[in-house]
């Protein structure tokens, strides 16, 4: 259920993997565990793209299912993720979908981790490209937790060089927080 990075800025999608990704990424890059050992299965039945995992991490275990259905220029996803961990569990849900009109890619992803993390975020975002190595994005996040809630806003740019070098430059600001900007080269493969 990948959606763009805010503000062109893995930070924050790693900050609150838990909520916008899977709890596994964020409890291997931000706790000591040991590594998570795992599988994952991917398949396609006709429109439909499945993928589903298993992990243990340390006494954790964590059950993953994405399904995104292509449904002309409109892809619905959902998510579910499921964490036992000892005599605890919590289970984290997304829905959401998005749409290509012409040069513009947009859409929305809601996802309710209040179970787990106490944690719902809401993201809006679009992607226009008006060349075909170009992609101009606006990304918008609600989110809403114990302490409150908060939005952040993000623009980024990228531009792909050829077979796969590219350069991004972003900024990413919101509600009690400071700016940040992104520039950065990589090579996407």
């Amino acid at each position: 259920l990948d959606t763009p990075a805010l503000g062109g800025l893995r930070f924050y999608d790693l900050l609150l993997s838990g909520v916008n990704g899977s709890v596994v990424t964020q409890a291997y890059l931000l706790q000591d565990t040991d590594v998570p050992i795992g599988m994952r299965y991917d398949a396609t039945f006709g429109d439909a793209k499945i993928g589903a995992s298993y992990h243990h991490i340390e006494d954790a275990d964590v059950y993953d299912l994405a399904v995104n259905y292509q449904l002309g220029t409109t892809t619905l996803r959902a998510g579910v993720e499921h964490l036992e961990d000892g005599g605890t569990s919590g289970t984290s849900y997304s829905l959401g979908a998005d749409a290509e009109f012409g040069p513009v890619q947009a859409g929305v992803l809601l996802s309710d981790s209040s179970d787990v993390f106490g944690n719902r975020v809401a993201q809006l975002y679009a992607i226009y490209s008006p060349m075909d190595r170009l992609n101009l994005t606006g990304t918008i996040w609600a989110i809403d937790d114990p302490s409150g809630s908060a939005t952040l806003y993000g623009l980024a740019a990228d531009y792909t060089f050829g077979q796969g070098p590219y350069v991004e430059a972003g900024f990413a600001d919101g509600d009690d927080s400071s700016s940040i900007y992104n520039l950065s080269l990589g090579l996407k493969f």
